[in-house]
């Protein structure tokens, strides 16, 4: 069976895609033709003019020019195509209309307009938000009717599709990760005597809450505790970070055991996002059977359930309420090592490659192929 991936690797799309190539490749039924959509495509390929003045379709149609010179000579006769990103949808609605159709994503247009609007909510935005809105909303609709499965990564997700797109539920099959807990696995021999490590790991920082979580380690917890910073973001050239912090930089998921050994060496994960579909990261740390303290924003509560393997933190959570959340679970060695166990059990019931592959073989099924494992 001849399938099309158009795959993002965008910010974290990147993870979550190769992840993907990673398990198509060990499917014998399936052969894959791969069209990647890569940083550097920005304004590399010629688009349309209209919708060059639209920035929600700019790469949607990017996408499309990558595809047609990728695919210049002769386009196969492919019998699917699986689509990782909603937001490509735009530019690959004749192929969505011609032939069966999977649409794997973390979040729709609708939640991605609310995410900008919920990080700045004045009156102003609010109006561009609504505008956004009545631009893009009829293009998708009309695509999405012709979509036959979508894979949202979170109940979020999937519940915008049925309140705003009135997908049926019959078509959704909700599937969080695609991990290899073989790989991300919890570290049972932590030296419990030493002092208590932070984790945070995210490229983009102001977004992901790093300036915020500087201000709080300076402000309430330095001297107490030990916080590594994951991040390549070039903005932090010029910080100098605090004594009792840790910049690792130059780090990425092609060097999975070092950065594996990052997590499995911390004893909580804290991420105070501001703007954040899913967050892979969150993944990870459940995995690696970290506690999670994290921003309730976004699909973020199918990955921290408050209680359970972490505590989520209110939008509008200042500096103390997040003193008060660390140092509180810092104290309780049994609440973290629970609030662990909950996380890798959590990751293994719907964050494995295998729960993935499941997940995937239904939506094979559902378009009426059979595909041998």
């Amino acid at each position: 069976m001849k399938v099309l991936f158009i795959l993002s690797r965008l910010l974290g799309g990147k993870t979550f895609s190769n992840a993907v190539v990673s398990l198509v490749k060990e499917i014998p039924d399936i052969l894959p033709f791969f069209l990647f959509f890569d940083p550097e495509d920005w304004g590399k390929y010629q688009i349309p003019f209209f919708y060059r003045k639209i920035n929600k379709f700019i790469p949607a149609q990017t996408a499309r020019a990558k595809f047609e010179a990728t695919f210049s000579d002769e386009k196969p006769d492919f019998d699917c195509v699986f689509i990782q990103s909603f937001e490509l949808i735009q530019g690959f609605a004749d192929l969505i209309s011609r032939k069966p159709t999977i649409v794997a994503h973390d979040c729709t247009n609708i939640l991605g307009h609310w995410l900008v609007y919920n990080q700045n909510k004045t009156i102003l935005n609010y109006f561009r938000f609504l505008i956004k809105c009545v631009l893009t909303i009829p293009v998708y609709k009309r695509i999405v009717r012709q979509v036959d499965v979508f894979i949202p990564r979170t109940q979020w997700c999937a519940k915008s599709l049925r309140d705003h797109y009135r997908v049926d539920l019959s078509r959704i099959i909700v599937a969080p990760g695609c991990l290899d807990l073989n790989l991300w696995k919890p570290n049972r021999a932590k030296d419990s005597d030493s002092s208590t490590k932070l984790l945070f790991v995210g490229n983009d920082f102001e977004r992901k809450g790093g300036y915020f979580l500087l201000d709080l380690y300076t402000n309430s917890l330095q001297g107490r505790f030990e916080l590594t910073i994951v991040s390549n973001d070039r903005s932090l050239k010029s910080i100098n970070f605090p004594r009792g912090v840790k910049l690792v930089k130059g780090v990425s998921h092609n060097e999975m055991d070092r950065l594996i050994n990052i997590y499995s060496s911390s004893d909580i994960f804290v991420y105070p996002t501001r703007k954040d579909q899913l967050g892979l990261v969150l993944l990870e740390a459940a995995a690696s059977g970290l506690p999670i303290i994290a921003t309730n924003v976004g699909g973020i509560p199918d990955v921290v359930i408050d209680g359970y393997n972490g505590f989520l933190m209110p939008y509008s959570a200042g500096i103390s309420e997040w003193t008060s959340r660390i140092e509180g679970l810092a104290e309780d060695k049994t609440m973290m090592l629970c609030f662990g166990e909950a996380g890798r059990q959590l990751a293994e019931r719907s964050f494995s490659k295998e729960a993935f592959k499941i997940k995937l073989l239904m939506a094979f099924k559902y378009l009426g192929f059979t595909i041998d494992w």
